[in-house]
C-alpha cells in the first residue's frame, strides 16, 4: 500500500531527486505506486507533480509507469500520467514492442484501454508488437471478450488487421511461440483460404459428379489445447463458418481421441464428417482420379528429408486427387529437423539454415504443382514457428485463370 503523506515527507527530506531515484531493475517510485493493490492514485499525482519530465521513466524492460498502471489495471493513476505527461505517452514501447495498450488488453482491463483512446486515439489500437501482434491479438489470446468487443466498436478496421504470423527469429531451440497459439493461426489462415476454394468448388459446374472434399490429415484436426476434451476442432470451425455445406464431406484420416472427441462435440453426427482409420497415404490413394479435393492440410511431416513425405507430398498434386476445374487450397507444415540434423547436430549459422529450408520448401511445392500439371501462388509464405515452417497455397490447374 502506498501513503501520499510518507511519500511527501520523504522526498521533502531526501530531495527533490528522490522522487524518480530508481531501484534495481529500474523501478522508480512511480512504477511502484502504478503497481501498488490498493488506490495510489494520490502519490501517483503528487510524484507527477515533483518529476513532470521524467516521470515516465522506463526500467531495465522499457516498461513505463503507464505500462505497469495498464497492465494492473489501475485506472486512476494511469489516468493522472496520461493527463501529465500526454498522449504520446500510449505510443511508448517496452522491449517487447508493447504499449500501454498491450498491457492493458493483457489484462482484460477495457476500462485502461479506454483510457490511452481517450487521451491518444485509436491510433494507438494499430501498434504491433516485436512479434506483430496488435493489443486485439493480446486480448483475444487471452480470452477477454470484452475487451475484444470494445476495440473492435472504437476501431472497426481492426476486424480486417489479422495479426500476422507468429514467426519465431529467436536461435534454434529457443522459441518464443508455443504449440497452441501457432497452431491457432495457421487454423485461421487455413480456414480463410479454404473458405473460398470450397465456396468456389460448390458453386461449380462438377459440384453434383464430384462433391468438394476436404481433407484434414493428422494434427490439423486437434482442437485447440491438447489433450483437451471438447475442445474446438478445425472440422467445427469449417461447419460453423459455412465453409463446408453439403455435400462437402470432410475427411479425418486415423483422429486421435482428443480430435475425436472435439468434432463430437462441434459436429455431433453429422453425416458429411468422415473419420477414416487409415493414414494419408492410402486415403490419397482412395481419392485418385476424383479430382473432388478442394482444400487439404496436411500437417504431419517430420521433415522434408523424409522420403515419405516427399512422396506424399507428391501425390497430393499429381495423384488426380485437386480439383481440376476450380482452385484447390494446400496448407503444408513441415519440421526442420531432418536426417541431416539428426546427424551433424545443430547448423552453425541457424537464420541462414532456416532461410535456406524455406527456399527450398517453396520451391519443392512448386515443382510438385508442376509435376501435376498445375501452378501455385502463396496465400500464406511459409512461416516458421518453433521447429516447424507452415505454409498456404493456392493450386490452380494449367489452363484454369487466376480469380
Amino acid at each position: 500500500h502506498c501513503h501520499a503523506a510518507a511519500v511527501r515527507v520523504l522526498v521533502e527530506t531526501l530531495g527533490r531527486d528522490a522522487a524518480g531515484a530508481p531501484a534495481k531493475g529500474g523501478w522508480t517510485p512511480a512504477h511502484f505506486a502504478c503497481g501498488a493493490e490498493g488506490d495510489a492514485t494520490d502519490v501517483v499525482a503528487y510524484l507527477a507533480s515533483m518529476e513532470r519530465g521524467s516521470i515516465n521513466t522506463p526500467d531495465k524492460q522499457g516498461r513505463t509507469p503507464a505500462h505497469i498502471a495498464a497492465r494492473r489495471g489501475n485506472v486512476k493513476s494511469l489516468q493522472v500520467l496520461l493527463r501529465s505527461i500526454g498522449g504520446d505517452a500510449a505510443l511508448v514501447v517496452d522491449s517487447q514492442g508493447a504499449t500501454i495498450v498491450h498491457a492493458a488488453a493483457y489484462g482484460g482491463h477495457t476500462e485502461a484501454v479506454r483510457a490511452a483512446v481517450a487521451c491518444c486515439g485509436v491510433r494507438c489500437l494499430a501498434v504491433r508488437d516485436n512479434d506483430g501482434r496488435l493489443a486485439l491479438d493480446s486480448a483475444r489470446r487471452r480470452g477477454h471478450e470484452g475487451t475484444v468487443e470494445w476495440m473492435l466498436a472504437a476501431a472497426p478496421g481492426l476486424a480486417d488487421a489479422a495479426a500476422p504470423p507468429p514467426g519465431d527469429t529467436a536461435p534454434l531451440g529457443k522459441y518464443r511461440v508455443s504449440n497452441v497459439e501457432a497452431k491457432r493461426w495457421q487454423r485461421a489462415a487455413f480456414l480463410k483460404a479454404a473458405a473460398e476454394s470450397v465456396q468456389a468448388a460448390v458453386s461449380s459446374p462438377s459440384a453434383a459428379a464430384a462433391p468438394p472434399v476436404v481433407l484434414l490429415l493428422d494434427d490439423a484436426s486437434l482442437p485447440d489445447e491438447p489433450g483437451q476434451e471438447g475442445g474446438r476442432s478445425c472440422a467445427g470451425d469449417i461447419l460453423r463458418l459455412g465453409v463446408a455445406p453439403p455435400p462437402v464431406t470432410l475427411v479425418i484420416p486415423n483422429p486421435c481421441a482428443a480430435a475425436r472427441a472435439a468434432i463430437a462435440a462441434d459436429c455431433g453426427s453429422a453425416p458429411n464428417v468422415d473419420l477414416r482409420a487409415s493414414l494419408s497415404g492410402p486415403v490419397v490413394a482412395a481419392l485418385a482420379g476424383t479430382a473432388s479435393v478442394a482444400a487439404v492440410w496436411l500437417d504431419y511431416c517430420d521433415s522434408l528429408d523424409h522420403g515419405t513425405n516427399r512422396d506424399d507430398v507428391r501425390a497430393l498434386f499429381t495423384a488426380g486427387v485437386l480439383r481440376r476445374d476450380t482452385p484447390s487450397t494446400v496448407a503444408l507444415t513441415f519440421s526442420w529437423r531432418g536426417a541431416a540434423d539428426a546427424k551433424h547436430g545443430p547448423p552453425k549459422d541457424g537464420r541462414a539454415y532456416l532461410a535456406a529450408f524455406r527456399r527450398r520448401l517453396t520451391a519443392f511445392v512448386a515443382a510438385c504443382a508442376t509435376d501435376g500439371g498445375a501452378a501455385v501462388e502463396e496465400v500464406t509464405p511459409f512461416t516458421q514457428q518453433g521447429q516447424l515452417f507452415f505454409g498456404v497455397f493456392r493450386c490452380r490447374p494449367l489452363g484454369i485463370a487466376v480469380g
